[in-house]
């Protein structure tokens, strides 16, 4: 992806992304190799220290730790030796077992296990941004509880979300600078058509303060009816109300664009722009045929999303979006669309239904269905 989805915050360190070319039998690089594999690397904020001369408690800002401990949940969780674990959760409280040639050093988790409960701990409705889950874990009761149920909810979630590969730092950068590296759902296109969806009747965290909360109501009043809004995509048109690379006909539709959206109808339009329905040229039979195939193709993907947030009950999302990307060259013959869930720093542990989400999820459905229909 050239351009970052939805622009870039000045306060912000930009997503970037690496291609590592494939290689041969004989382990030699192929760099004429393609499609290259490539990543997209997300920058996880660094903390700020609580004075001048006070160092951070932790390196990284309480939000990037949070989803960086998600992602290493969903990543944990694709372990199948995590089934005879958690059958067993009473091995999380276990101390470690004193060898005969003096104590045993070990780590904060020896097993998967264990590690998956330290994870789920940040997830925890009052955890403080000042403790740690190893700080927690011994008041905490939440170690010896049974997990199995959310171990199945996470690794069904896993399949919807884009694949996690770990922490990737520029040492270049002063001071280094942190990344989750995860798979680019754009790489398989040549010109991907992208756009992020912001989820949910309110993108505030029930412990976000009142100011906060006041700024995201501000920002867009029509999330909380329609339960999504589109915080910005990129398309593959000629024309329009957009900046971006004219040459490759892609044009970059940004936040300012998405809350200028404040009816049904905007949205609904916008969304036909995107699937490449409305053009400011004529749209061939052809086309509208291979568009029709996308929308069912996204209609299925949706449903599968629909169906987990069904059966959970454990898990409520904040402030988190679905990345939606197909193929914008015409003359390419691809009905594949990607519908992947990302941006976890604000899940919490919270009993019930997310009934937010669940309606921007209904409503964005039925969108779909209507633009299918005419």
């Amino acid at each position: 992806m050239k351009t970052q989805v939805g622009g870039i915050a000045k306060h912000k360190e930009p997503m970037r992304q690496i291609r590592l070319p494939s290689k041969t039998k004989n382990n030699a690089v192929d760099v004429s190799a393609t499609p290259p594999k490539c990543f997209a690397l997300k920058p996880l904020r660094m903390a700020k220290p609580a004075g001048d001369d006070a160092p951070p408690a932790s390196p990284l800002d309480h939000r990037s730790y949070k989803e960086l401990a998600f992602y290493e949940a969903l990543d944990i969780v694709r372990d199948p030796s995590l089934d005879d674990a958690a059958s067993a959760p009473e091995r999380a409280t276990e101390p470690p077992t004193p060898s005969r040639k003096g104590p045993r050093i070990t780590r904060p988790c020896d097993d998967q296990h264990t590690r998956l409960v330290l994870l789920l701990e940040t997830t925890a409705p009052h955890l403080s941004t000042a403790e740690s889950p190893p700080d927690r874990l011994a008041s905490s009761n939440s170690a010896s509880r049974d997990i199995v149920e959310e171990i199945h909810l996470l690794r069904a979630l896993s399949v919807l979300t884009s694949k996690y590969y770990g922490v990737f730092a520029f040492r270049a950068d002063v001071p280094p600078s942190l990344f989750l590296v995860i798979e680019n759902a754009t790489a398989g296109f040549s010109v991907p058509c992208v756009m992020d969806l912001k989820v949910g009747t309110n993108t505030y965290a029930p412990d976000a303060t009142v100011e906060k909360k006041r700024n995201e109501i501000a920002k867009y009043p029509l999330q909380s009816t329609m339960g999504f809004r589109i915080v910005g995509m990129q398309i593959h048109a000629t024309g329009g109300e957009a900046s971006g690379d004219q040459e490759r006909g892609i044009q970059t539709f940004d936040k300012k664009y998405g809350t200028s959206l404040v009816t049904m109808a905007q949205v609904e339009n916008a969304m036909r722009m995107f699937f490449l329905l409305k053009m400011s040229h004529r749209t061939t039979e052809d086309e509208i045929i291979k568009m029709q195939k996308k929308l069912h193709v996204f209609l299925s993907k949706l449903s599968e999303i629909i169906q987990w947030f069904e059966r959970n009950h454990i898990f409520k999302f904040y402030s988190s979006s679905l990345l939606i990307a197909h193929e914008g060259d015409m003359t390419i013959s691809s009905d594949d669309v990607v519908v992947k869930l990302i941006d976890f720093a604000h899940v919490r542990r919270l009993a019930g239904k997310d009934i937010g989400y669940m309606k921007g999820l209904s409503n964005l459905n039925q969108m779909i269905k209507r633009i299918l229909s005419n």
